[in-house]
């Protein structure tokens, strides 16, 4: 008996194939799929490859069993039945996260953004000048031009303002600390609670969002160009060697950059390759290489995966990767069969 994503890759191979689509979306638990004829031509069909919804230009994944699709001027969300919700009602939308969405009118001098529900209602006014995603049953809104943190019913956790946030991971989020002394400048880095306050007396420079545990960051020191460093949620450091830049963690790897040449480390900054021109972050347990003019796949140990190399190649995302050869465009699955 076929594993389920095996089974899910030859039901998306046969719609592909039948349907002549280019691509074809992992299948919903209501039996729908995305699907798309052309780069702008996107649309809801059910297993059997019948259209079941207009005609997109652009059709996200979905995300808490909710989609953004984008019909002309209108951006909306689709749900796996292809019911439209608050269809024409909002001037910007984001993605659903913990059951909640983003989304913004249009005022008379700037954005009012608040939440809806799963069902489009308003279920936290429309009254921030900008808003961040529900992460752990918390949020960043933004008034008057400082971030301050919500929960799920719109009650304020934190009295200090700040200028730059991030998403909580377990517990903790990184934050721009407001200076009341100077109104709008720029003051450290801490790692905060839901309540606001530092858990430690370790300040930087930078730091950026966690994740896997884990967050890039800049020690608090006359800056010399190659300070990266990765920190955990105590701010404690955990890679021995610095870096002109690094990204976040993903999959258990983050982009590491040295004079222009990028490289995978892990999360104590063991180096997984060589540098290379350019990497795309590590997803679904393959990371994306470019290195001169052809585009290859690594595994976790660093070994090439594939026998062939691209002309072009994104990133893994619902178990397939668009990749180019020989001036054709088309996916491969995690074995590097091409599947439509």
């Amino acid at each position: 008996m076929l594993k389920n994503e095996d089974f899910q890759i030859a039901l998306r191979k046969q719609l592909a194939k039948e349907g002549k689509f280019r691509y074809v979306g992992i299948p919903t638990s209501k039996g729908t799929v995305r699907v798309s004829r052309t780069v702008r031509e996107w649309f809801l069909v059910d297993l059997n490859g019948k259209p079941i919804s207009t005609t997109f230009q652009h059709f996200y994944p979905f995300s808490c069993e909710r989609s953004i699709v984008t019909e002309g001027n209108l951006r909306y969300f689709l749900d796996e039945e292809g019911n439209p919700i608050g269809k024409g009602e909002f001037y910007e939308i984001y993605t659903y996260s913990e059951g909640l969405a983003a989304v913004a009118k249009k005022g008379r001098l700037y954005s009012k953004w608040g939440f809806i529900n799963k069902h489009g209602k308003e279920v936290i006014a429309l009254n921030f000048e900008f808003v961040h995603r529900f992460c752990e049953s918390v949020a960043w809104v933004k008034l008057n031009g400082w971030y301050y943190l919500i929960d799920k019913s719109g009650k304020q956790l934190t009295k200090t303002g700040f200028s730059t946030v991030n998403d909580f991971f377990n517990g903790v989020a990184t934050a721009n600390v407001y200076n009341p002394q100077a109104a709008f400048s720029s003051g450290p880095y801490f790692i905060i609670n839901k309540k606001g306050k530092a858990v430690s007396e370790q300040s930087y420079s930078y730091i950026g969002a966690f994740s896997e545990g884990v967050a890039p960051a800049v020690p608090r020191r006359v800056y010399t160009g190659r300070d990266h460093i990765l920190i955990d949620k105590e701010g404690n450091r955990l890679t021995p060697n610095s870096y002109d830049y690094l990204s976040k963690i993903s999959d258990g790897f983050a982009v590491c950059m040295n004079d222009g040449k990028e490289a995978y480390i892990d999360f104590k900054g063991n180096q997984l390759c060589q540098f290379y021109c350019y990497l795309h972050s590590f997803s679904e347990g393959l990371g994306c290489v470019t290195d001169k003019n052809k585009k290859f796949f690594i595994d976790v140990t660093g070994k090439k995966v594939f026998s062939d190399d691209f002309d072009f190649a994104n990133s893994f995302e619902e178990g397939v990767a668009q990749v180019k050869k020989n001036g054709e465009m088309f996916y491969i699955d995690h074995t590097g069969e091409r599947v439509f």
